[in-house]
């Protein structure tokens, strides 16, 4: 979520709009992402009555599929736990890509980018509706719990403690939905030595003597 043209992205199959309110400049600033106007709603209504009230068609996912009717926030980045959350919403699942402001994933400007949107960026997150959201701070982060008691699953593939951190720790997110499953990809797992490594695909190759077998001698 590093790009700084985030306001000019958009996320196929999804329309425009801007966070209402104060909310825009305190916590999102700036979105041209959906879901923005539709979740957020002015910041005093309460989040729960803007999901249920009329526009709940508006972020209802696809009507189809084998997980048609269940609900992810995917607030993940760069590959692997974005296309897990992908794949969902090809089978009918309603899924929310959540970002921090400015952007911080890397995967919005990995090549290749055409014209001047990255095409991986666009391919990972399809059949996703996007919002911004800077849970690090407590206005944020009072929103998020608030949005998190609409949804099914969690995505995220932050460092093992990040969300602790934020005051988003599993305990607080299950007092607030006792039903929530959270998916967590990270590169050496939760515990263990290594766990708070970070993990990306080269190191795993590397490590597991691909890079040895394909590289060239020496190099």
């Amino acid at each position: 979520m590093n790009d700084s043209n985030h306001s000019s992205t958009r996320i196929p199959g999804t329309g425009d709009g801007a966070l209402a309110g104060p909310v825009a400049t305190t916590i999102a600033g700036p979105v041209d992402s959906p879901l923005a106007a539709t979740v957020a709603g002015p910041v005093d209504s309460p989040l729960s009555a803007t999901l249920a009230g009329p526009l709940a068609a508006t972020v209802a996912g696809p009507a189809a599929g084998p997980l048609a009717g269940l609900r992810i926030l995917d607030m993940a980045t760069v590959v692997a736990a974005p296309f897990a959350a992908a794949l969902c919403a090809d089978a009918g699942a309603d899924v929310v890509k959540i970002e921090l402001p400015a952007g911080n994933d890397p995967l919005r400007g990995l090549a290749p980018v055409e014209p001047d949107h990255a095409l991986y960026w666009k391919v990972l997150n399809r059949g996703k509706r996007g919002i911004s959201l800077d849970v690090r701070k407590p206005e944020g982060r009072a929103l998020f719990l608030d949005l998190i008691e609409h949804f099914d699953v969690l995505v995220e593939n932050f460092r093992p403690g990040t969300l602790d951190r934020w005051g988003l720790d599993l305990a607080t997110l299950h007092a607030r939905n006792p039903r929530l499953s959270v998916l967590r990809l990270t590169g050496f797992g939760q515990t263990g030595p290594y766990a708070n490594r970070p993990g990306f695909a080269r190191i795993f190759e590397a490590m597991g003597g691909l890079a040895h077998l394909t590289g060239e001698a020496g190099r």
